[in-house]
């Protein structure tokens, strides 16, 4: 200070002075900073106190906002973080490359959904199938049902990630490509049963009321569970009603006082043109937990229950492709029948025609000297009655030998050789 009055600092003006001060003052209008964020935050967050930007959700990966995150799923492959435990949630599931511009996952090939977090069923099932989740195969395709009765829950890491195809009815394969060819039983084995299995239905205490529902190979139907509502004409036909199943024999027991009863159920036949797919198939014997029921409208008595035992599953008819006596072409579903063989699914064994004066148009022994079975064993499930015949030979259109279905033997036109 000199004769009284203030002097500046050399090189300071007044008007700078001033101006420092009102940015001073506009810095701490309303008590907040007027800060000046990196790249103004992008368009995606909103500049903060100390010059830091408030990212919006997604976008907080860098300090400018400027790089988005991608979706996260189940990671394929990580480190394990406990016994037996691992696939922690990651961004595009560990498997894709993250688009930092778009928040995009660019999965490889054989992954789908936004996170790469599926495995992309082959071909999309071809068009003749049904592209599922191994929990949703669970859930709607069940143990044996389309539905849900019988079906349980899985819910492991790869329950929602690895993808199956459901294929349609008659159609086979990884991706359903494949067409399934006529079935049937070798003509040629002999001496062979049907699958029988015991199906028990019964309740600790009361009356049972209410319909139980049957599940087989995906195909269901509802039944009294009162077996005195249902009797051995109504379960055969219960059960021929089913798509995969062409005859049936059931034979209800004593009805109990519960109304529980036990039938005794035989699978006959099955249907030519096979109704089955690559979840739903069998080659003779279905297995006992191609049966199942649901007991969850049963009323009026306690503990009802519906369960299924084994009463014949060796030595049992083929239902085979082809009946074992073609070549199956998957491409077009159609049996190229071996010679000697007919009919869609070949299980006709046909008479060998022969230009030979001498030959023995059809031939049957056996090689073993101890032999002690049928050489030629005939068999039919009609009672014995004289409207169908065993066997019958006939030359030049007349009848020479009849055996008929009761046992009567007719021979024509005998005469001695002398």
């Amino acid at each position: 200070m000199t004769n009284g009055k203030r002097q500046c600092r050399p090189g300071t003006s007044a008007t700078s002075i001033a101006m420092a001060a009102l940015a001073v003052v506009l810095s701490y209008m309303d008590g907040e900073v007027l800060a000046v964020c990196p790249n103004m935050c992008n368009g995606h967050g909103e500049c903060g106190l100390e010059n830091v930007c408030e990212c919006e959700t997604g976008w907080d990966l860098v300090a400018d906002c400027s790089l988005k995150e991608c979706p996260t799923g189940v990671s394929w492959g990580s480190k394990a973080y406990e016994e037996n435990t691992a696939h922690v949630v990651m961004e595009c599931s560990n498997v894709g490359v993250c688009d930092r511009v778009t928040g995009s996952c660019s999965c490889p090939s054989g992954y789908t959904g936004s996170a790469c977090q599926r495995l992309a069923c082959p071909n999309d099932c071809s068009g003749r199938g049904t592209c599922a989740t191994l929990g949703q195969a669970a859930e709607f395709y069940g143990v044996t049902r389309y539905g849900g009765v019988g079906s349980f829950v899985y819910t492991n890491w790869e329950a929602d990630m690895v993808m199956t195809c459901i294929c349609d009815w008659g159609y086979t394969g990884g991706d359903c490509s494949l067409r399934m060819c006529p079935k049937g039983d070798d003509p040629v084995t002999t001496l062979q049963e049907s699958p029988r299995v015991a199906m028990t239905v019964n309740a600790t205490d009361g009356v049972m009321e209410g319909n139980f529902v049957l599940t087989f190979q995906g195909e269901s139907f509802a039944f009294p569970a009162n077996a005195t509502q249902f009797d051995s004409t109504d379960c055969e036909a219960a059960f021929e009603g089913l798509g995969n199943l062409e005859d049936v024999t059931c034979s209800r027991g004593d009805v109990g006082a519960e109304g529980g009863a036990t039938f005794d159920i035989e699978l006959v036949a099955f249907p030519t043109f096979p109704h089955q797919n690559n979840v739903f198939s069998h080659d003779g014997w279905p297995g006992l937990d191609a049966f199942s029921c649901d007991a969850a409208n049963i009323t009026g008595a306690t503990d009802p229950v519906c369960k299924f035992t084994v009463l014949q599953d060796n030595n049992l008819k083929e239902y085979e492709f082809c009946s074992r006596r073609g070549i199956c072409d998957f491409e077009t579903g159609r049996c190229d029948c071996v010679d000697g063989f007919s009919r869609a699914n070949c299980d006709v064994s046909e008479s060998q025609i022969t230009e030979d004066l001498d030959a023995d148009v059809l031939e049957l022994y056996t090689t073993l000297a101890n032999f002690t079975g049928n050489v030629l064993y005939l068999k039919t499930e009609r009672e014995s009655s004289s409207y169908f015949n065993l066997i019958k030979a006939a030359s030049e259109g007349e009848n020479t030998f009849v055996l008929a279905g009761d046992g009567t033997l007719r021979m024509y036109k005998v005469r001695e050789l002398f």
